[in-house]
Parts: C-alpha cells; sequence; structure tokens
C-alpha cells in the first residue's frame, strides 16, 4: 500500500481524536424533525392536568343512581374551559362538555344521549358505575414521566408527543457527532468521502481543533431540549 492512503482504520482514528463535543444551541421544537435529543425530555407536570369529562352530558355522583330510575336537579354547566364554579351535591348533576374539568364531589358522567331532560332535572334510568367516562389528572403521562430519552430522533416516530412536548414548552438544541459515538462517526465517515479525503491528507501532527466531520444522510445533529 502506498505509504500516502490511509486505513479506514487509521482515518476513523484520526476523526475520533479531532473531534470535540460542541455545547448544544436550542431550537424551536417545529425546527427540529431529524435532529436528535442530547437529553431526556421529561414530564414537567401530569397530563391531563385536571379531571375531565370524556363525553358529553351530565356530571353527577355515581352513588346517586343506585337506585335508578333517578330525576337529579341541574344546577348549572361546565364548558372547557368555563368550569362549574360550585360542588355537586346528592341528587345533583351538572351538564358538562367533553373536556370540561369535573366538578368537586362529581365521579361519574353518564351521555346525554342515556338520559332524559324534564324542565330542570334530568332523568337517570339506569345505575352509573364512578368513573364512568371520566379522564383522571395524570391519565396519560404522570409528573416527571420520561417521554423521550437522551438519543431519541425526532421525527415521525416522536409525532404523537409533538403536541404535549410544545404544550410543555419544549425545545429542541443540536450538537455535533462527539468521539464516544464511533458507530455514528463511522457513518459520517462513508457518507461523505471527499471530506475524509481532505481529512485524510491532514498533517497528523497538526494541534487538535473543534472540527467535526460533514453530517451524512440520514445523519443529522442531535437536539437538546431546555429543563421543562
Amino acid at each position: 500500500m502506498p505509504e500516502n492512503l490511509w486505513t479506514p482504520a487509521a482515518v476513523r482514528g484520526l476523526l475520533l481524536e479531532r473531534v470535540r463535543p460542541l455545547p448544544p444551541r436550542a431550537v424551536p421544537l417545529q425546527a427540529a424533525a431529524g435532529l436528535v435529543l442530547a437529553e431526556p425530555v421529561v414530564a414537567a407536570t401530569e397530563m391531563p392536568r385536571f379531571t375531565s369529562s370524556a363525553m358529553d352530558g351530565f356530571a353527577l355522583r355515581a352513588a346517586d343512581t343506585a337506585r335508578a330510575p333517578v330525576r337529579l336537579r341541574i344546577l348549572g354547566r361546565a364548558l372547557a374551559g368555563r368550569p362549574f364554579a360550585g360542588e355537586v351535591g346528592p341528587g345533583a348533576a351538572v351538564a358538562i362538555a367533553t373536556g370540561a374539568a369535573v366538578p368537586p364531589e362529581a365521579d361519574a358522567v353518564v351521555p346525554v344521549e342515556l338520559v332524559q331532560l324534564d324542565g330542570e332535572t334530568v332523568v337517570v334510568d339506569r345505575p352509573v358505575e364512578p368513573g364512568q367516562h371520566i379522564r383522571a389528572a395524570g391519565e396519560d403521562v404522570a409528573a416527571g414521566t420520561l417521554l423521550l430519552p437522551a438519543g431519541t430522533v425526532l421525527g415521525p416516530g416522536s409525532a404523537p408527543l409533538a403536541a404535549l412536548l410544545t404544550e410543555l414548552g419544549a425545545v429542541a438544541g443540536v450538537y455535533p457527532v462527539v468521539p464516544d459515538d464511533p458507530a455514528a462517526l463511522a457513518e459520517a465517515v462513508h457518507a461523505s468521502p471527499c471530506a475524509t479525503a481532505s481529512l485524510a491528507r491532514a498533517s497528523a501532527s497538526s494541534p487538535p481543533s473543534s472540527m467535526h466531520p460533514p453530517v451524512g444522510p440520514g445523519r443529522q445533529e442531535p437536539a437538546r431540549p431546555p429543563h421543562l
């Protein structure tokens, strides 16, 4: 082998020797497609943040329906973003919309299709189980839950969490391939032969620098969300 040619192992060793990690930089989450998380994303709060109704209907106390049919007083209504201000006492109900906060003391929701309205009262003709049609606070994600581990590529696979991450205020940051990731570096080397040849011609006695190999197809710079 001619003396001026480098073996792949020698080139990889040279690159690993010269690559230095750079600090992450923040980018908006919507611009982070294809980037890789540098730090894990942890839920700072539970989701949903409050107990809500999964149906349009009436929030009530399940115990009041044990001897159905029963007639309950309608105290008011709860809408998404406009919760009912009071409590649901015995013998009462509150008209509730999907997504609205369940009033205190109510522990079930009966769908509007299964009741009969009669003036200021509602007739429930069958017993209702506690927790029926209710989404409990933290049912989807509890506070402190690991949402995405470090190293996750932000792409279609993580799309289901996009809305949640946005609500939690997450942004991504990027950093280059680091020396302790030889597999990623080898991928970049093979994907960019011109850059490899250029680095191979560099003097082995040159002092280390902060340069890093170009990122090849399918390998993007990793990203980091800030503290949530």
